[in-house]
């Protein structure tokens, strides 16, 4: 008898790839998502590709795991052929996007892809930069380096201090009476340390009267680099807790946006206002108001280049907006007299550099550099009401269009009368409907399709809406999907047989669970198996 790994693998696997096939096929259009990781069981590079396309049973947009290659060498001519193997069998002149984070290699094989699309099909991609939930981890961590602060050093060997080591866990409880332990770093999404650096203020304290019960010879001293820097922290930098409240001032202040965009809904509309939002917030903790005040919009944000405003349009240090709890840090050190007035300068002119150096990563790497993104807020409901504005976005983005050979030229008046009048029936019987739209809780894609797609008098308009929501504004999708990796991985698996697992694993996630999979008598024949119920145990 077949080994489930068999059935999995040449019968179920393919049978749902094939309609997955089948869904794109019959698509419009779609958009390819690439990432790579270490598969740890074939020691060799994992490449994911994801698709991302309207759902046809379920009319919302939907990003589906389409398949993986694995290679050693990851160079773009690499990734390329992989690539073009993996989807021969799509039709590439409805490929509108590639999704990806933003190396140069992956920047490189961006511009290989859009160049055969060029000669082959007359057909240019659309572009709204690269993954902003990786622009926006890199840029905290490029603040945190500006400043020479050491603080993930810090973080890290608070953390493996007391990892693994019963003998100094013991020591720590006895000479505090405290039984909470700091929490491990993580280093490459760099905004989910909020409750590592919180876990550090609270423990700070105590790890101060653990060091100094050391240092006095009461217990043991810990003979590794951890213990040094832990304790070379606590006893030299007055103005530690300071630093660290300051790290999580800024990351609480971000971290929002990362929360609001860690979603398959179609989200490329709101993102460049409200990465507009988030930096215009950043930048007001440095910059004077009357710069500020002249900063009214995504594009002319973007042309503003921080890193060469001039002293007279940057705030004083003593007026730098550090954070109330790191405010308050400070206050305490000077109070106890442990801080000198040149500390606390360098201090407030350190977090002016972790400023710029997060806002001037954001400016230059974000979607809000890109006319495309900044022009797709026409599509937001909540500013259903600003037509002229909106009328203004639109045609932007249809000259775009009709550049890439993406629309007829012929139809850009049709399109805009369409979206004036679209405009106007809404603004005149659902505006509240549109104006307390929700991005949290709500899909753009459903209320699109309930008030656009069903008359025929938007057709033109759909067209583009339709092929403008399938966008990517980043890689969430394709970043979950390694963590999938992880607990399909076995010994031994071979590397077609976690393709098969993965591929299984979407489908069961795409139809909403094992009890919702539908056994038809085609997939009994597949899987080879005489009843409902054998077939259903493979994915318990």
């Amino acid at each position: 008898m077949r080994t489930n790994v068999h059935i999995c693998r040449f019968g179920l696997a393919p049978y749902f790839r094939d309609l997955l096939l089948d869904d794109i096929k019959g698509s419009d259009e779609f958009v390819i998502l690439f990432d790579e990781s270490l598969n740890f069981t074939t020691q060799r590079k994992q490449m994911d590709l994801h698709i991302r396309l309207w759902d046809v049973n379920s009319g919302i947009v939907r990003t589906r795991y389409f398949g993986s290659e694995f290679m050693g060498h990851g160079t773009a001519d690499d990734m390329w052929k992989k690539i073009n193997d993996s989807i021969s069998r799509l039709n590439l002149a409805k490929l509108v996007q590639i999704s990806m984070d933003g190396p140069h290699v992956n920047w490189k094989l961006y511009e290989m892809m859009q160049g055969d699309l060029k000669q082959q099909l007359q057909l240019t991609l659309l572009n709204i930069g690269s993954c902003n939930l990786h622009i926006v981890h890199g840029a905290f961590r490029d603040g945190v380096h500006a400043t020479g602060w050491n603080i993930e050093r810090f973080l890290t060997c608070l953390h493996w201090l007391f990892k693994d080591s019963p003998a100094r866990r013991e020591d720590f409880a006895a000479a505090t009476g405290c039984s909470t332990y700091p929490l491990k770093m993580c280093c490459h999404r760099w905004l989910e340390n909020v409750d590592v650096c919180d876990r550090a203020v609270l423990l700070l304290p105590d790890i101060k009267k653990y060091i100094s019960a050391v240092m006095s010879g009461k217990y043991s001293k810990p003979n590794n680099v951890s213990y040094e820097v832990v304790r070379n922290s606590c006893t030299s930098d007055a103005l530690l807790c300071a630093k660290l409240k300051f790290f999580n001032s800024v990351a609480k202040q971000i971290s929002p946006f990362l929360t609001l965009y860690q979603t398959d809904k179609p989200m490329a509309p709101f993102i460049s206002r409200d990465l507009y939002k988030l930096l215009k917030a950043l930048m007001k903790r440095f910059v004077k108001p009357h710069v500020m005040k002249d900063i009214t919009s995504a594009a002319k944000l973007a042309a503003v280049e921080v890193s060469s405003l001039k002293s007279e349009s940057l705030l004083e240090y003593s007026k730098i907006d550090i954070g109330f709890e790191a405010e308050t840090a400070v206050k305490q050190a000077i109070q106890e007299k442990k801080a000198k007035d040149k500390d606390i300068l360098e201090f407030r002119l350190e977090c002016r550099k972790w400023l710029t150096a997060t806002v001037c990563k954001l400016l230059d790497k974000t979607a809000v550099q890109y006319t495309l993104a900044r022009n797709l807020a026409f599509l937001d409901p909540r500013t259903i009401t600003e037509c002229e504005t909106n009328q203004s976005h639109l045609k932007s983005v249809l000259r775009q269009l009709v550049q890439f050979n993406r629309v007829a030229a012929t139809d850009v008046d049709d399109i805009l009368h369409q979206y004036q009048d679209y405009a106007d029936s809404m603004i005149h019987d659902h505006q509240e409907l549109f104006t307390s739209f929700n991005p949290s809780v709500s899909r753009l894609d459903t209320l699109m399709v309930d008030t656009m797609s069903r008359n025929d008098s938007h057709s033109k308009l759909w067209k583009v809406v339709k092929m403008l929501l399938v966008l990517s504004h980043g890689q969430a999708t394709v970043e979950r999907g390694f963590s999938i990796n992880k607990q399909v991985e076995t010994d031994n698996l071979s590397e077609e047989s976690v393709v098969a697992k993965r591929t299984i694993c979407d489908y069961v996630s795409y139809v909403g669970g094992i009890e919702h999979v539908d056994v038809t008598n085609k997939t009994l024949i597949t899987g080879s198996y005489s009843s409902s119920s054998e077939i259903l145990c493979l994915f318990e």
